[in-house]
């Protein structure tokens, strides 16, 4: 390593770690706010099923209190910036209150600041320097706003948040599929957010797995085809039924293994045939 590595991290990833679908909630005209409510329901629902290990909301911006002051009202009432970070800070302070004897018991006593409410962060108290007291919301307008996008999400050029999941080691992802479909249409989305599927592992699965098999069947078909014509019935007969006993060997060697039918392992049936 070079000389100024001073730390080194290690991931690892394996194929249980990928997504196995992800789903987009898109609108335009329903808030952040309102797209991660609908979000969160829709991640409960679905982390009840058992075969999914992990549902995650990205693309959503975080809210956060946005304290905007006119530099000249602070001028006029002699209030520097530093004393509203004050004021904000002390009163969301957790203070020690002392503690409460009772008999032989003594419970620690602490002030809750913590805000709870917008409300609460406009009436916080600011003091200038000759003492007197204001207001926050009397000298600076507080209000919730999202913060500075690092990116933006968009699907198909219509603003969205995405649910994206994990599966199970060693589940069966079809099944996944129906009951993701099924929680979904019990869902109470509302009529102007749309729900879509920007990819789901399934069909890619469902397209390899019917990929196999047709080529199990023409392989079947054209062998046999060729045998009967250059060697006879017998043994077209012989190679026809050959193919697709080795086969379902290979599958049955997969199962006891504890393999699952996953892309890689079709990938391997398809070259062994």
């Amino acid at each position: 390593m070079p000389a100024g590595v001073y730390q080194t991290e290690t991931v690892k990833y394996s194929t249980t770690e990928a997504r196995v679908f992800q789903l987009a909630l898109v609108s335009n005209v329903a808030s952040y706010r309102e797209l991660r409510d609908e979000a969160e329901k829709l991640k409960k629902s679905f982390e009840r099923i058992r075969s999914i290990k992990d549902v995650e909301i990205e693309a959503c911006p975080k809210e956060q209190v946005g304290i905007r002051v006119n530099l000249k009202v602070l001028e006029k009432y002699e209030i520097s910036p530093y004393h509203i970070q004050q004021a904000i800070q002390s009163e969301n302070a957790i203070i020690p209150g002392g503690e409460l004897n009772i008999g032989t018991q003594v419970y620690s006593v602490k002030t809750s600041g913590s805000y709870k409410s917008i409300e609460d962060i406009k009436n916080a108290i600011v003091t200038n320097v000759r003492g007197q007291l204001f207001k926050l919301s009397d000298i600076a307008s507080v209000n919730l706003e999202y913060e500075t996008n690092r990116y933006r999400a968009r699907y198909n050029g219509r603003k969205a948040i995405f649910l994206t999941a994990k599966m199970n080691n060693g589940k069966d992802i079809f099944s996944l599929r129906e009951q993701v479909t099924k929680r979904l249409q019990e869902a109470m989305i509302p009529n102007h957010i749309e729900s879509h599927f920007v990819f789901d592992q399934a069909e890619g699965v469902k397209s390899r797995v019917d990929g196999f098999t047709n080529n199990l069947l023409q392989g079947v078909l054209l062998v046999g085809v060729l045998c009967l014509f250059v060697l006879g019935w017998r043994s077209a007969l012989l190679v026809m039924i050959a193919i697709p006993t080795s086969i379902l060997a290979g599958l049955s060697v997969t199962n006891f293994m504890c393999y699952t039918l996953n892309q890689i392992t079709i990938a391997g049936l398809v070259i062994a045939l």
